[in-house]
């Protein structure tokens, strides 16, 4: 069995690494700028990756009964900024 804690601790440090390069490169820049081999491996890789992804998110936000981000609709009660 598949040491969870440790893949855990992976898939945070990783989740991060991309956050720091979205934030870093724009799409655009990603595609003019990645070199050949990496923009293969993006395009072979990243639908099982996403599916993956939101298929994990999708449980989670079943189990948790709400959306993982918060609402941003100030009306409702779950902002805080309803009436």
């Amino acid at each position: 069995m598949p040491d969870l804690d440790d893949q855990g601790s992976q898939l945070i440090e990783t989740i991060g690494d991309l956050v720091d390069i979205a934030a870093e490169v724009s799409p655009e820049e990603a595609l003019e700028g990645f070199d050949n081999t990496v923009t293969e491996v993006f395009f072979r890789d990243w639908p099982t990756v996403r599916s993956w992804g939101d298929s994990l998110y999708e449980r989670m936000q079943d189990d948790l009964g709400r959306s993982a981000l918060p609402d941003q609709d100030p009306r409702s009660p779950e902002s805080g900024n309803g009436d």
